[in-house]
């Protein structure tokens, strides 16, 4: 097969120049499924790219770097509308959703927590998250905050109640294991 007109397509090396990205990004992204193939072979390890996987690029690239989308949430999205060239409007509306729907599929990805929000979800009292803070366990209300709340609340499901295991006593905890762990 000849080579098609420059002007036209692009070789995979221009393709990542001009997309800001490197051969093997593109590669990985072929292999994950965020690109097609190329459209025109012209040996095994030849190809050529036509202008919309430089705008498919791009937009992954953006949806990657400025909204942390991890690689299976875009592939699922653009899936979903097919493997032709995204539309402005279509990308548009990607960059402005696609926070609040990795949000919904990613855990941890969510905005912080109030300390509101955090005492009704996990039944801690205001006094004891205060405690916490100041032991350095929580602090901006993210994943770690509620994973160690969930923790708690899993402990007192299982029976191990407030006067047992009160929340001022998991200093001496973490101290022990920070010993630990320095031995």
């Amino acid at each position: 097969m000849t080579a098609p007109k420059p002007s036209e397509y692009l070789r995979v090396g221009e393709l990542a120049e001009r997309a800001g990205v490197s051969v093997a990004t593109i590669k990985y992204y072929i292999r994950e499924g965020l690109l097609p193939p190329p459209p025109v072979k012209t040996g095994r390890t030849m190809g050529y790219y036509d202008l919309a996987y430089l705008d498919r690029l791009r937009l992954v690239r953006r949806l990657r770097e400025e909204h942390y989308l991890p690689v299976r949430v875009i592939r699922t999205i653009l899936v979903e509308r097919g493997d032709g060239p995204l539309t402005s409007s279509d990308a548009e509306l990607l960059l402005r959703v696609g926070p609040r729907f990795l949000a919904r599929v990613e855990p941890g990805t969510a905005p912080p927590a109030s300390r509101g929000e955090l005492a009704a979800r996990f039944g801690v009292a205001e006094d004891e998250l205060a405690t916490l803070e100041e032991m350095g366990l929580i602090g901006d209300g993210g994943p770690d905050d509620a994973e160690l709340l969930g923790a708690l609340q899993a402990l007192e499901a299982a029976g191990v109640d407030r006067a047992r295991f009160p929340v001022e006593g998991m200093g001496h905890y973490v101290e022990l294991l920070g010993e630990l762990a320095r031995r």
